[in-house]
Order: C-alpha cells, then structure tokens, then sequence
C-alpha cells in the first residue's frame, strides 16, 4: 500500500464518522489523520510541492512571478498546480510547474453541508497519486486549506486574509483555515500591489530574496500564427488593442459608446491606427456594434474568438491597450505594452483590498490610469458594507464609471503616446 493509499483510508474512515455527526469539523479531521501523517514520514529525494489557486485569468497572471520564483526556489521540486478551469488554459503553457489540474473552487465556496469534503476527497483520489511536502495555498476558499491539508503537506502557507475570508465566506470561520496551515500570510493593515503581495510570501515567510518581480505570459508560435491571420499584411499600422471585457461585471464597464467616441478621436487624429477589438462572448454584441462605425482596414473584431493564450500573443503583437479594468488588461501588461485604463473605483472612497487600483493597477508598465473623482451618492450610502468594500461600485451595470469623459480617457491617450 501506498502512503497516499494509506492516507485516503484515513480520510474515507473520517467521511464515515463525519456521516454519524452530520457535520465536518477541521479539528476532528486532524485527529484523525495527524497520527496518519506521522507515521507516513515519507522522504522525497526532491521536494514535491502544491500550488493551489482559485482566482481568475487576470489575477493569475499577477502570480506568475511567484511561480518563476518558487521554481527558482525548488529548482528540482516536482510542483502541481491547481487552478480554476476557466485558468487552466494559461497554466498549461508556464513552464515553472510539471502538472496542472483544473477543479471549480467556486461552486463549493460557503457550503453547509459535507459536499465540499466529499468532492475534495474525490479530487485527492483522482489526481494527487502521492503525498506532498509544501503545499502555497492561494485559494480565496476554504476547499484551498482543505486540500492543501489532504496532501499531506506538512508546511501549508495559507495567503488569504482575514479580510477576504470576511467577505468571501459566512459559514466556516476562519479559524477553521487557520488551523488546517501551519504558516499564515502576515496581515497588513494596507496591503501593497496584488504583485507584491503573493511575493510576499517568499519575502517574509520564506526569507528568500525575490530576484525578478516582472509579470509573465505564455503562449506558442501556433498561437501567434493563428491572429496573424486575422490582422492586416502592413507594416506601418499602429495597433491599439480595445478591451471590452468586464462586461459580467457591469460596474466595470466604461459604455460602450463612449469607447465609439474615443475611438473615432483617436482615428482623426493617426491615420495609420488600426483597432483590435477585443473581449469573450459577452462583448460581443458591444464590439459588433464598434465595427460598425469603421472601415474595414480601419479593425478587426476579435471578441469572443480568442482563447486566454491566444489573446495573449494578440497583445504582444499591439502597441497599446486602451480598455476597462478585466484580466485581458493584466495579460497587456504582462506583454509590456502601455496600457490606458479606466476604473470604477473613485478617488474619494477609502482603500479597498479588492479593487483598488492601488493593488490592481497595471504592474511595471508605463500606464495612464482614468478614474471617477467621487462615487455617486447611491455607492456611498454603502460605506463600510462588505458589497462596497469589494467592488466600490455596487451597482451592476455602467454606474459610477459613467462619470469619466471621452475627453478624460483621450487627454489620457495623448498622454500615453508621450510616455
């Protein structure tokens, strides 16, 4: 038998007894399995490390100079990496991790019953074939200290604050992670750029010294050859990459008719500008409308047509990005273009974990950021709730965004060409 065999017999016995209780308790689970994990002791001739991550396309391009490093760090670990499916497409391209896995963290957020430890038990039996020795937890959910303790990882770095798991969960005290890790991300009363905050863990934790703080992207030739198709044959275009996306999350969304006006002073003013228009499925419609307006030679709507990976390599190909605040921005940065930005989140309203810009900006890039002087008075009546906190914005839909001009986000272009 093997040690993880052994170590999923304790974790089935657990699922029994927990089945008698009704309900799952951390503290009965590590009762259970400590005496497990001590007599497994396994010794790896190399360390097998866990990475756990739950968050979207655009935050885990902010975690790839982690990844490089924690390679760095372990340079002969043999490090998996699970991420949300909807990552799992950008993941399989980094070449600091040997195995990627997809699992939907967020279906499983805030459960009351035993689901998420039967699912968890199910995902260890499917996929993890050993035990681990480190296990980085950067889940904003509890099956992330969930799994990170199956592993059988006998050091597990929880990040997430207890901030975060104040708005993201209601159930599970936070206690509760916490005592499935045995390292906690320091709490900072004002956390720096999201960037600096996964490194963190490396910086302060881990006491190794970062060498490379510089996003990454990764895509094939396959990838670059498949939008060369669809971008015209010239060599003086200027190609500025419009990004739509965030419109699932409509108080990000700068309207869509602003961005027509803004398109067609910037086309007045350079000639050789050609628009990549780009965005998922729910931009469509948005973008179809833009391409409306133009010549044919003058864009190409890519919305909805792209892979992660692909758009990507589209945006390494751009000279600028001028777009609302969604992971396509990231990726942007992450390919060194100057990006023009235009968040919701107002100036006057307090610091924010969540939004932001001053975490979420775009990270080592020469960037113009557009943002509303105040939030409307609808938003600031939510002062202090947690809807507020998290989005600054509470309303779902172009809102206080709307505040921001076309004359604002072209002054901002201007400004950007002279970067």
């Amino acid at each position: 038998m093997t040690n993880m065999e052994t170590v999923l017999q304790g974790l089935i016995s657990y699922h029994q007894q927990m089945e008698e209780s009704g309900q799952f308790s951390p503290q009965e689970l590590m009762r259970k399995m400590e005496p497990i994990y001590n007599a497994v002791n396994e010794q790896h001739s190399s360390p097998r490390i866990l990475i756990l991550f739950g968050g979207g396309a655009g935050d885990f391009v902010l975690l790839s100079p982690c990844l490089r490093e924690i390679r760095r760090l372990y340079e002969q670990a043999g490090i998996f990496l699970v991420v949300s499916p909807n990552v799992a497409q950008l993941a399989i391209q980094c070449p600091y991790v040997d195995k990627v896995v997809a699992f939907d963290y967020l279906h499983l957020m805030g459960m009351e019953n035993e689901l998420f430890y039967i699912e968890c038990v199910a995902f260890v039996q499917k996929y993890f074939s050993y035990t681990f020795d480190i296990a980085f937890n950067f889940s904003s959910f509890f099956t992330g200290s969930l799994l990170a303790y199956m592993s059988g990882a006998r050091e597990r770095f929880l990040f997430l604050s207890a901030a975060e798991w104040g708005l993201f969960h209601k159930q599970i005290p936070y206690a509760a992670a916490q005592a499935l890790s045995t390292v906690l991300y320091p709490e900072k009363k004002r956390s720096p750029h999201m960037v600096d905050s996964y490194l963190a863990v490396l910086d302060n934790l881990l006491h190794f010294p970062v060498a490379n703080r510089e996003l990454e992207i990764w895509f094939t030739a396959d990838d670059i050859a498949y939008v060369r198709s669809f971008l015209p044959d010239v060599t003086d275009s200027v190609f500025i990459a419009i990004g739509l996306g965030g419109q699932g999350n409509g108080h990000k969304s700068w309207p869509v008719e602003n961005y027509l006006q803004l398109m067609l002073r910037i086309q007045a003013h350079d000639k050789y500008v050609h628009f990549l228009i780009t965005g998922g499925l729910a931009e469509k419609e948005s973008a179809a409308f833009l391409a409306e307006h133009f010549a044919p030679d003058k864009y190409t709507n890519l919305a909805g047509a792209l892979t992660f990976p692909q758009t990507a390599a589209l945006l390494s190909l751009c000279h600028y990005y001028i777009g609302n605040d969604t992971g396509t921005m990231h990726i942007a940065a992450a390919n060194h273009i100057p990006i023009l930005v235009v968040f919701a989140y107002a100036a006057n309203l307090p610091y924010s974990e969540f939004s932001n810009l001053e975490r979420y900006a775009p990270y080592h890039v020469p960037s113009v950021i557009i943002q509303p002087d105040n939030a409307l008075p609808e938003c600031m009546q939510y002062l202090g709730h947690p809807l507020q906190v998290k989005l600054g914005c509470v309303a779902n839909r172009p809102h206080c965004i709307k505040q921001v001009s076309v004359a604002e986000m072209y002054n901002g272009y201007l400004a950007l060409r002279g970067i």
